[in-house]
């Protein structure tokens, strides 16, 4: 109380003072009102509304110490060491989110791709193993570029001959075809974005791995309006006239 100035202490005994009168003013109408037995012309009116008065004056006066009390202590914090503490927390707690997130999500869009993949070999023409194991047999990985994104690898014998453009784009027809008829287990299928529904999951990028002979998906499940501008985005650059896939005819299914 000593490092409170002049107007501080002038403010605090307002404020007490108020509270008093407050207090009295409230108390008096509140016994008048809703206490019929307990009138001015009860024996003891006076000695038990000033009991009761000295216990509100008490509780305020000490709510007004405390607060002044925290107001001292937060003024002698180094604003920038609590900044960073609260950034450290919020990174985190935000870490632990996203691992959570990750946890859950990953393996059902492991199974949803590879259940799309196996049921259109005749289409896509890529080389499935028996079960979802072929798919990412290193691990399922995640890449943050602003979004976090799905890494997969399913190994091939060699590099698909077809465009890998257009078969991205095939394959994600195929998604959303799957997601819009069956839906995906665990997940929601669609995202609501500004007043329109669009597919939970995007095939982002698609390339091949000669290093690992792999063919690598980069899958986007739209968790937040910002996947689903990305999503919109990307659909966009993808259904540009130089990305169009070629026609196939069914003699070369």
């Amino acid at each position: 109380m000593k490092n409170l100035n002049k107007n501080t202490l002038n403010k605090l005994l307002f404020f007490v003072g108020l509270s008093v009168w407050l207090g009295f003013a409230v108390g008096t109408t509140a016994d008048t009102l809703f206490n019929e037995d307990f009138t001015f012309k009860h024996p003891d009116y006076w000695s038990i509304y000033f009991q009761r008065l000295l216990t509100l004056f008490a509780g305020i006066v000490l709510a007004v110490l405390i607060v002044s009390f925290l107001a001292s202590m937060l003024k002698a914090l180094d604003k920038k060491e609590f900044h960073r503490f609260f950034k450290i927390q919020m990174h985190r707690l935000n870490a632990s989110l996203r691992g959570r997130n990750i946890q859950e999500a990953a393996p059902c869009i492991q199974g949803f791709l590879f259940s799309v993949l196996s049921k259109n070999t005749k289409i896509h023409r890529l080389d499935m193993g028996a079960d979802v194991s072929c798919l990412s047999p290193y691990g399922i990985q995640t890449l943050f570029r602003n979004n976090w994104f799905y890494c997969f690898q399913l190994i091939v014998a060699n590099e698909p001959e077809a465009d890998l453009e257009h078969l991205k784009r095939l394959l994600n027809h195929l998604l959303f075809s799957e997601l819009r008829n069956f839906g995906i287990v665990g997940l929601y299928s669609a995202y609501r974005f500004k007043n329109q529904l669009i597919p939970a999951l995007y095939i982002d990028r698609l390339y091949y791995d000669a290093s690992i002979n792999a063919l690598c998906f980069e899958v986007l499940f739209v968790g937040c309006d910002a996947d689903a501008s990305y999503l919109l985005a990307a659909a966009k650059r993808d259904a540009a006239p130089q990305n169009n896939i070629p026609e196939v005819y069914d003699d070369e299914i």
